[in-house]
């Protein structure tokens, strides 16, 4: 396809957990998965959102990801 990046999107029911994200970042649980507060998602939810380009992991942490640019 003339050599273009394929935009990979996120699945509509994926779309609150990048709200959250934007409010702040998911934690590891130590028995798998990602906390916010008291909401839990699992590592397939984390690894769609990786996937896409929307998440990164920073240490133990899944945060929205940044484009390079700072604000």
């Amino acid at each position: 396809m003339d050599g273009l990046p394929r935009v990979r999107r996120v699945a509509i029911g994926d779309s609150r957990y990048l709200r959250l994200l934007q409010l702040g970042d998911f934690v590891r649980r130590s028995r798998g998965g990602w906390r916010f507060g008291t909401k839990i998602i699992t590592d397939q939810v984390a690894d769609r959102l990786i996937a896409a380009g929307r998440a990164e992991v920073c240490d133990d942490r899944l945060r929205l990801k940044r484009n390079g640019w700072r604000q």
